[in-house]
């Protein structure tokens, strides 16, 4: 029996932030089933560098992604004068398999590195593309791949604002991890992302609510956790109630923190409601928000998050 291996190219809708580090791992392989996949990115990948200030190294955007797919076994391909279809009974198999690693690939990179705007891979696009078929030597099997352009560099620019952190070999073996099996996440962390995705896209009256509503959620659960219930508003919640419910208190720990999520409901109250009251300070309008405002509020959210894994 000859293993066949299909080569995907996978284009992002945006590319992903990738540390430049010489010498470090670019490719991952795991097994599914009896597939066997590796995901890989090289030099001819590179969208765009990106130097930061401070910054260890410069970081790298990846517009492109090959991910191989082989199976353990793998009728023979057929020779020059029997007709050539897609081996092992056709592309949907490797497709699929395909569909799944880039899809917990792109949730990592979603969920862990904070990445904004990727696209889930759609099994049906990888079943109706021309993937290039090689054998187990790299021989090529007559199909070429197709070559796509990736887009703009969009709300990467911001790292590392926004919880937007590049890919490192550090990452490698949490990486590998979230290949192999399908990962959860809390409904707090899917509003994140949301949010996330809102701002890059310029909707900030949708990230300013999403990102309060991740806070009530985190909060709820949390008195949850201590067998209560969060009865009074989220900031008020936070301090008072938690001190009331169980002895500890957000704003005591955290006190400009705990400021900047009360800053960051009012504005959600406005914005919902689409009202504009007569504030005092005009930076609490939700019509004046700007993304250095939103970039604190951000800062805030994450202690608040990481304060209530901690209790």
């Amino acid at each position: 029996m000859e293993r066949l291996i299909a080569h995907f190219t996978i284009v992002l809708a945006e590319p992903v932030l990738v540390e430049d580090r010489r010498g470090a791992k670019r490719a991952y392989k795991v097994e599914h089933d009896a597939y066997e996949v590796e995901v890989a990115w090289d030099d001819e990948d590179v969208h765009e560098r990106i130097w930061k200030r401070n910054a260890r190294r410069p970081s790298y955007g990846i517009s492109k992604l090959k991910i191989s797919v082989s199976h353990h076994k793998t009728a023979p391909y057929p020779k020059d004068d029997e007709q050539k279809t897609h081996p092992w009974g056709g592309l949907q198999g490797y497709a699929d398999i395909a569909t799944l690693i880039m899809n917990r690939l792109i949730r990592y990179f979603r969920f862990t590195l904070g990445h904004p705007l990727l696209e889930a891979v759609r099994a049906q696009a990888l079943r109706t593309s021309n993937p290039q078929w090689t054998d187990e030597n790299g021989t090529p099997l007559d199909i070429p791949i197709m070559a796509v352009e990736a887009k703009g560099f969009a709300g990467l620019r911001h790292s590392p604002a926004f919880g937007i952190k590049p890919f490192t070999p550090e990452h490698s073996h949490e990486f590998e991890k979230a290949l192999r099996a399908d990962t959860s996440y809390e409904l707090y962390e899917e509003l994140i992302v949301d949010a996330r995705d809102a701002l890059m896209q310029g909707n900030l009256r949708r990230a300013v609510i999403e990102m309060a509503i991740a806070c009530e959620v985190a909060t709820k659960e949390l008195f949850a956790k201590k067998g209560r219930r969060a009865r009074a508003k989220i900031p008020v919640a936070l301090h008072t109630g938690a001190k009331k419910a169980f002895g500890i208190s957000f704003k005591d720990d955290h006190p400009k923190d705990w400021h900047h999520i009360e800053y960051l409901f009012q504005c959600r109250d406005d914005a919902a409601h689409e009202s504009v009251p007569n504030y005092k300070d005009k930076n609490q309008n939700p019509q004046n928000i700007d993304f250095d405002s939103l970039r604190d509020w951000w800062e805030s959210v994450e202690t608040l998050i990481a304060w209530v894994r901690s209790q």
